[in-house]
């Protein structure tokens, strides 16, 4: 997991920079986007860390088999 993140956070900041430098940065979606994933980025934290294991596997196949379902359907 750290090794991910040490990948996927500079290139996501640089591909970030980049679009900004370019005028490609919707604000009001970006806005959007933060007002809903740090809350949830936090609440899923504390969640994860006080419920049991198998309860957060069979959440997650079902979030993967929702999406799975989800993008066939397109």
């Amino acid at each position: 997991m750290g090794t991910d993140l040490a990948h996927a956070i500079p290139l996501a900041m640089i591909a970030g920079l980049g679009h900004l430098t370019m005028g490609n940065v919707d604000y009001a979606l970006l806005l959007s986007l933060l007002v809903g994933s740090i809350p949830g980025v936090l609440i899923g934290a504390l969640i994860s860390t006080r419920a049991p294991l198998a309860l957060i596997r069979y959440a997650i196949a079902i979030v993967l088999g929702a999406v799975a379902v989800k993008m066939l359907m397109l």
